[in-house]
């Protein structure tokens, strides 16, 4: 399960960077950019949500014996993952739109 998510992860970003270089490519800059500002804010949502997992694992003991615990793993991991995933779709549906938008150009 961990291997098959880590290369779903991996597949997933590796896309949303080949998709901004496309665009430059296919002569649109600015939503070439547009996809790297999403890509960027997408990327560092799931950094902090990986950082908010790492620590809940490394502090569970100490976080356990508070009288409230904080819920790292679920305020941190699933917050800020989902707030990681909308920038994310929001490049696929960009880059979509802009593929759509050139085959209509084109014909």
């Amino acid at each position: 399960l961990t291997l098959g998510f880590k290369g779903c992860f991996i597949y997933i970003f590796y896309a949303a960077c080949k998709m901004s270089g496309e665009l430059k490519r296919m002569g649109i800059i600015e939503l070439s950019d547009d996809v790297e500002g999403l890509f960027e804010i997408s990327f560092w949502c799931f950094i902090a949500s990986i950082c908010f997992w790492i620590l809940d694992i490394m502090v569970c003991d100490t976080l356990l014996s508070l009288q409230i615990y904080p819920q790292f793993h679920a305020v941190g991991w699933h917050v800020f993952s989902a707030l990681g995933i909308w920038p994310l779709f929001l490049c696929f549906l960009v880059y979509e739109e802009a593929v759509k938008e050139r085959r209509v150009w084109k014909v």
